[in-house]
């Protein structure tokens, strides 16, 4: 009786419906060309730094990525999720930038429009154009936000989640006959400009992080590590014409006046070292970082005289 017991019991464990991880279908990442990650569409300007973050400015022209029709079945299936983190820059009357998918019979649009207060209104376009779904930031609206779009698969509908808040339900989307993935000026038809730094459509479970900003990782690598610490040595207090930016090893770029690489980004640099070394050795310990740095920056001024 036990083997039958667990036979039955194995049986009915392999029946059961596996959660699938899902895959990435597209994704655009901070300031790189969009054309070269396989969205069709107009270039415009790649942005290094941006309030921590790295992205591409849209101001007037969308991108676009076609699913194949074993893409949008998987979708279906397993569900789907949009995502983008994006700064809106532009006040619009309307259609200031926007996101979506659609997969041949109903599409799901996010558009974002700042209005001349700085407050964002997030809207869900619905049946027929409605406009009238949506949820207005009373602050902050000329941040980075990360929007997503979540499909259900047991409704047929999706919840739209404004920096981890769901803030709209159970959205049927509208009728549309192509299928298609997009993000920017709506089609062009809108007059505001946004900058943005991920995009990313996923199947599944699988819910794709977005990219993070690590303070002192010039290279944008993930890691803080010597490659870094080259590049801000190398950049050691430039001539005053001359405008360092992040990845050049200015961290604090954002700050007001604040155009050379110095101590303040050193500090930044250091206090945030991570490194990537290969298997078996050691990462130096931050005063032993700081010896080095000195170090370097002393050879450089002998140089320099």
């Amino acid at each position: 009786m036990k083997v039958a017991s667990r036979a039955a019991l194995l049986a009915c464990v392999l029946s059961l419906p596996l959660s699938a991880p899902g895959d990435v279908f597209f994704r655009h990442v901070g300031d790189n060309d969009p054309r070269s990650e396989g969205w069709d569409g107009d270039g415009t300007t790649p942005i290094e730094y941006d309030m921590g973050f790295s992205a591409w400015a849209a101001d007037g022209s969308d991108y676009r990525a076609i699913p194949t029709i074993k893409q949008v079945a998987q979708a279906t299936k397993q569900g789907w999720r949009l995502a983008a983190r994006v700064r809106v820059t532009t006040a619009a009357h309307w259609g200031g930038a926007a996101f979506w998918y659609g997969n041949g019979e109903n599409r799901w649009l996010i558009d974002l429009v700042l209005n001349d207060t700085g407050a964002l209104t997030v809207t869900a376009v619905t049946e027929a154009w409605d406009w009238s779904i949506g949820y207005q930031y009373l602050s902050d609206g000329e941040g980075y936000h990360l929007y997503e779009v979540i499909y259900d698969t047991t409704t047929g509908t999706a919840d739209v989640f404004v920096d981890g808040v769901e803030r709209i339900s159970d959205w049927a989307g509208n009728g549309y006959n192509e299928r298609y993935c997009g993000w920017g000026g709506g089609s062009g038809l809108g007059d505001g400009g946004a900058n943005w730094n991920w995009v990313s459509l996923s199947s599944g479970s699988y819910q794709e992080p977005p990219p993070a900003t690590v303070l002192g990782d010039a290279n944008r690598n993930g890691f803080v590590d010597d490659s870094d610490l080259a590049i801000l040595l190398s950049n050691w207090e430039q001539d005053p014409l001359v405008i360092s930016t992040w990845g050049l090893g200015n961290f604090t770029e954002s700050s007001l006046g604040d155009t050379d690489v110095d101590d303040v980004d050193l500090a930044v640099l250091l206090g945030n070292w991570t490194g990537a070394p290969p298997a078996g050795v050691s990462v130096p310990e931050p005063a032993t970082l700081s010896l080095l740095a000195l170090g370097g920056l002393a050879v450089m001024r002998r140089r320099r005289r």
